[in-house]
């Protein structure tokens, strides 16, 4: 389970612990979950337990990094290699976050390569806050004249964002159907 605790999931932090913590309850007795945050870091927070009071406990624990960064390639990557290390039955990687990539040692190309390379399987669930940012910019426009030099930054920013998270989203998508995923 791969969490997303970047400065950018700031208002949906709550709903991805909230899914997390479903996630963990309806797996079987026996699957055993790992939790890996990442930010403009990678973390292990819990090694594979299938202790579900635990994997609560440091879901709940869980909080949004002051630091810019979001690095969701290397996070994948790193339960790649987890996994790798630890391979009993089925391998999936669950991961839960906005999608907005911009910091990972990893590039798309590679972390598909390695995705082929193993036997896991991806899901990526992404709670987009796309609309907050969006929210912003078009209030940011609509507030100010024409004549203010930030609104054609603005509508430049707008146009950006929407392009950034359809790419963003097109390559989880691309990397869960690559690895059997959804």
């Amino acid at each position: 389970l791969v969490l997303d605790t970047s400065n950018s999931v700031r208002a949906g932090l709550s709903l991805i612990k909230k899914a997390a913590n479903e996630f963990t309850q309806q797996l079987r007795p026996a699957d055993r979950i790992a939790i890996a945050e990442f930010n403009s870091s990678v973390r292990e927070v819990l090694n594979l337990t299938s202790d579900r009071a635990v994997l609560k406990r440091a879901i709940n624990n869980l909080a949004v990094s002051s630091y810019g960064g979001s690095k969701v390639y290397d996070g994948i990557a790193q339960a790649v290699y987890r996994l790798r290390s630890s391979s009993m039955g089925r391998n999936a990687i669950v991961v839960l976050s906005d999608g907005k990539e911009n910091a990972s040692r990893f590039k798309f190309d590679g972390l598909r390569i390695l995705l082929a390379q193993s036997d896991a399987v991806l899901f990526p669930v992404t709670v987009l806050n796309k609309e907050r940012q969006q929210n912003e910019l078009e209030a940011y426009i609509s507030s100010h004249s024409e004549s203010d030099p930030y609104v054609s930054n603005a509508r430049d920013s707008l146009a950006f964002l929407k392009e950034m998270y359809h790419m963003q989203t097109e390559r989880l998508l691309t990397l869960a159907q690559d690895s059997g995923g959804r």
